[in-house]
């Protein structure tokens, strides 16, 4: 009984090692070149409990069938292994990872092939259910629904049971042996696991009380029974996806051990104990028996009478039988070489003879006779420096050293170019320990060495457009649970390329908004809702925040089920960053267009409005002088004279606002200017009212006309009186500031330069973000219809514009407000003027008076008149060359003019007048100056002009400067 068992599992064992041979020899043929090194020590380990597969010693030492087959592969290839001991699913993480080099105990399959590689199967074996005795209702995986399934984690029985949809109740453990013990004492319904296995387990734990489900069934007694049709486990040898090198060892040190018998010897030790003999029936056994004792004895008879008659041969025999054998062998080796494409040199160390193989001398292009077998063959064809660090290797090898030659070089082909070299070779010692022989082999690996370059080039494109373009890809495999971001992925999450750890729950971490992040991809998953969001991040490293852009897709198998999200995240800080601003300059931009646009609109309404008020006005002050004040008609014309008046003040307003108010600038110094006005501000703004004047030290000075800076306090008061309830505080200061380069990179509204600051300031009830938007449009207002105008701040918005400056506001509800007014500093020379005076007087010289418009021309013309001046009027500008020409030089002392006529403007009628009388002095007058003679409504220096309308005693005023300054 027990020979036929022997020798049944001899003939498996040779058949399992024919299969391991053959599949090591296609991995070894299409591998890469080994990296590991003889002496190096593997990193492995074993999981808690999967008795008899890996348990642990009583010194807590790893061990099992599982653990020493590793061992005894490593150590054929002159390796060692090193194991450690933890739960399943955790170590199975690390291999992945790569924290190890091999695992001796993986089940594969298809999912596992995506991230492992595996050795040819060293041992199938099946998967069953088991149950407690008492149990009726569970008699096949269907009957697992609904029901509490144990499984340890990370097991090929966790994925069975995940793939197949066995149950909604599974319940993970770290190890078998908790799992079958919980179902011993009744706490959950079934244990799904490799059958040995569960044997092992009850035998361990002396467990009486529970059942495989298999067993139930007469039939499936038979050790080959399969109670899980689907749950086949072919155990194998795995190693971190890619380490081909390392594998192709193992698979040829699996063929050694399995040739040897360690392999048979270390099955019949660790599952003997567990499976039933098998128990053949006499018939098959006396079968078996005449089929091996038959041929025994008849070589037994044919032995002995060769003995007899033919002993005197026998040694010839012996030795033309072993000489055969070695020929046979040598054709094989041949054969074999040649079909591997392997170059064999072998080296005679005591006669220094070497020989080098047919495909030794093809690899570089030569026939068999056209190099001589000769050391110095191998030095002249091999580069130099290369050839350098081989001989030092050999005879470290030679010496003893080193147990193993291996090594790279290059070799010079017979066409001229170089060919990659990959040579092995083991020093053959005799008794005495010296090396008396030197064999190897040479594999051509040209085409492996521009394979790897081309993928290293590849590599570095795509992580160099990665980097350029801000863009990393990622993938989460949802089976193995396991996430992985490119170098540029983790450069966007502030960690270092090259650090080991980048977890989902890292990343996760990094995103405040990770319900969001995670619902959409939950999203993806189990509706097809495309993936494609926009959200901050917080990166470990780096800048504080970032704004990307991830987009993803879920890749599944041929039934549908998810296998892997893949996504993609862009660093789109900068994008946002710059949409953000041309939003915003846009914004400025629309703003600045509307109020540019209804500047034009009331600039050309006021210029129109006031040639009608001149009129108004001239009239009704003309028609006042003549009449007594106790006259009832003087009375009506005083009502309609202020009425103008008022009507000239709001046009004044539309022409500051925009910007076509014609201004005479001067040098101001500000603090002088507004402390001459605060008597007059706190009158404007009541006794209630507190107002504060903070003036800054040595403030610079500005170009401004000072009737502007009187419009822009007295507005400003107005709207703070206004704003106040009862009672309050006003604050007025001036400062010197200086904006450079970078602050204004920052802040874009601002220019850089050297400006004085006016700050206005209330503690009033302040304005809400949509108020500030509309505060400087013409006619906006928040006072009650009749109580304001809403041409205050625009006002101020004009005269700030047409000064070059720029003006800020900061309010919010109940917190007050503050306007800050930023006025260019004037460099040039002259001392401020605080503002201009003189007497109203009459005067007796001869006036050139040139309007387009008749009626105010007879309305100035009687103005001036009254003024006791001659008057020569004209509505033509050719008309008025025509009287300049006709005069006596020196006869026309003042030229005034109006800027806008037909036929030629004010401008050129001066110009063409001065030629004939050089003396003569020039007024202009307009509405607006529509930059005639003006850049931007700003008087030149020397030019003379006054605003229409205008009353007599203004006109009196200005003339009197004019002519008096001339004389």
């Amino acid at each position: 009984m027990l020979f036929y068992h022997t020798l049944t599992r001899s003939v498996s064992s040779l058949l399992t090692g024919l299969a391991v041979l053959a599949i090591s020899s296609q991995c070894l043929a299409g591998s890469p070149a080994d990296i590991v090194k003889m002496g190096d020590t593997l990193q492995s380990a074993s999981e808690l409990s999967y008795p008899p597969f890996s348990v642990i010693s009583p010194d807590g030492k790893a061990d099992g069938f599982s653990v020493q087959l590793l061992t005894a592969v490593a150590n054929a290839m002159g390796l060692g292994v090193k194991f450690k001991v933890g739960p399943w699913h955790e170590i199975k993480q690390e291999l992945i990872r790569g924290n190890l080099d091999v695992l001796p105990l993986v089940s594969y399959s298809e999912e596992r092939d995506q991230v492992l590689d595996f050795s040819a199967p060293y041992l199938r074996m099946h998967g069953t259910i088991f149950i407690r005795k008492e149990e009726t209702s569970i008699k096949s995986e269907a009957d697992l629904k609904g029901r509490e399934v144990l499984v340890m984690e990370g097991d090929t029985a966790h994925e069975y049971a995940v793939r197949n949809h066995l149950t909604d109740n599974l319940v993970l453990t770290d190890t078998f042996e908790e799992a079958m013990a919980r179902l011993s004492r009744g706490e959950n319904d079934a244990v799904l696991i490799q059958k040995l296995v569960g044997y092992q387990i009850l035998q361990k734990l002396k467990i009486s009380n529970l059942v495989d489900i298999g067993s139930l069934e007469p039939e499936n007694l038979k050790p080959q029974a399969r109670p899980l049709s689907g749950f086949e486990q072919k155990f194998c040898i795995a190693v971190p996806e890619g380490r081909l090198d390392l594998l192709s060892l193992l698979n040829e040190g699996l063929t050694i051990v399995i040739a040897n018998g360690t392999y048979q010897a270390l099955y019949d030790k660790w599952f003997s104990p567990i499976l039933p003999a098998p128990q053949p029936s006499m018939g098959q056994i006396l079968k078996n028996l005449a089929a091996i004792l038959i041929p025994v004895l008849i070589i037994g008879v044919i032995l002995m009478m060769w003995l007899l008659k033919r002993q005197v041969r026998k040694k010839t025999v012996e030795l033309s039988f072993a000489n055969r054998k070695i020929q046979e062998s040598e054709q094989r080796l041949r054969t074999a070489m040649e079909f591997a494409n392997d170059g064999l040199f072998d080296w005679d160390l005591t006669t220094g003879e070497i020989y080098y193989s047919p495909v030794w001398k093809r690899l570089l292009g030569y026939g068999d006779d056209e190099l001589p077998n000769d050391f110095s063959v191998w030095e002249k064809l091999t580069d130099p420096s290369d050839a350098r660090d081989a001989r030092q290797m050999q005879q470290e090898v030679i010496n003893g050293k080193r147990d193993r030659f291996e090594i790279e070089f290059k070799m010079r082909h017979r066409d001229g170019h170089w060919v990659d070299i990959l040579s092995r070779a083991n020093a053959i010692f005799d008794e005495k320990g010296k090396a008396v022989r030197f064999v190897g082999t040479h594999v051509d690996i040209s085409d492996r060495k521009r394979y790897e370059a081309t993928l290293k080039e590849n590599d570095q494109r795509y992580k160099r457009a990665q980097r350029m373009g801000r863009v990393g890809n990622w993938e989460y495999d949802l089976v193995t649970e396991t996430f992985w971001g490119s170098d540029q992925t983790k450069r966007i999450y502030g960690f270092d390329p090259d650090s080991p750890g980048f977890t989902t729950r890292e990343v996760e971490d990094c995103i405040p908004e990770k319900e969001r992040v995670h619902q959409a991809l939950m999203d993806l998953i189990e509706k097809d809702t495309p993936y494609d969001l926009e959200f901050m991040i917080h990166p470990v490293s780096g800048p504080e925040t970032r704004t990307i852009r991830s987009v993803a897709e879920v890749l599944r198998d041929d039934s549908g089920a998810p296998l892997k999200v893949v996504g993609l995240i862009q660093d789109i800080t900068e994008q946002k960053r710059a949409q953000e601003e041309k939003q915003a300059l846009e914004r400025a931009l629309n703003q600045a267009q509307k109020l540019e646009s209804i500047g034009r609109l009331a600039g050309g309404v006021a210029h129109d409005f006031n040639n009608m008020l001149s009129i108004i006005l001239g009239n009704s002050e003309m028609l006042l002088e003549d009449l007594p004040p106790s006259d009832r008609i003087a009375k009506k014309l005083n009502e309609i004279h202020r009425a103008a008046n008022r009507s000239a003040d709001l046009t004044r307003q539309l022409l500051a606002f925009a910007r076509k108010q014609t201004i005479s600038p001067k040098n101001l110094n500000l603090n002088i200017a507004i402390e001459g006005m605060l008597k007059m501000l706190r009158r404007l703004i009541g006794e209630d009212i507190d107002l504060v004047w903070n003036p800054g030290d040595d403030v610079w000075a500005v170009k401004i006309d000072p009737t502007q800076v009187d419009q822009i306090l007295a507005n400003f008061c107005v709207n703070s009186r206004d704003a106040i309830r009862d009672i309050g505080k006003v604050t007025i200061e001036t400062c010197n500031v200086s904006f450079d380069q970078a602050y204004c990179r920052i802040h874009k509204e601002f220019l850089p330069g050297d400006y004085v600051m006016l700050a206005f300031s209330d503690d009033g009830r302040g304005m809400d973000a949509m108020t500030l938007d509309k505060i400087f449009d013409p006619f906006f207002t928040t006072k009650k219809t009749g109580e304001g105008t809403g041409l205050g701040l625009a006002t101020i918005y004009g005269i700030v514009k047409q000064n070059n400056g720029f003006i800020h506001v900061y309010s919010e509800p109940d917190q007050g407000t503050v306007f800050k007014v930023y006025f260019t500093r004037s460099l040039s020379a002259g001392e401020c003027e605080q503002g201009t005076g003189g007497l109203v007087v009459k005067g007796h010289e001869t006036i050139l008076l040139v309007e387009d418009d008749e009626a105010i021309l007879k309305v100035i013309s009687k103005m001036l008149e009254r003024l006791g001046y001659r008057v020569l009027s004209t509505p033509r500008p050719s008309e008025a060359v025509k009287l300049a020409a006709s005069a006596q030089p020196g006869g026309i002392q003042l030229l005034m003019t109006d800027v806008v006529m037909p036929e030629m403007n004010g401008r050129e009628l001066a110009v063409t007048i001065e030629k004939i009388d050089p003396d003569v002095n020039i007024l202009y007058m307009s509405g607006y100056t529509a930059n005639v003679i003006a850049h931007r409504g700003i008087l030149e220096e020397g030019l003379n002009f006054i605003n229409k309308p205008f009353s007599k005693e203004t006109l009196s005023l200005k003339l009197r400067q004019i002519l008096d300054r001339k004389a």
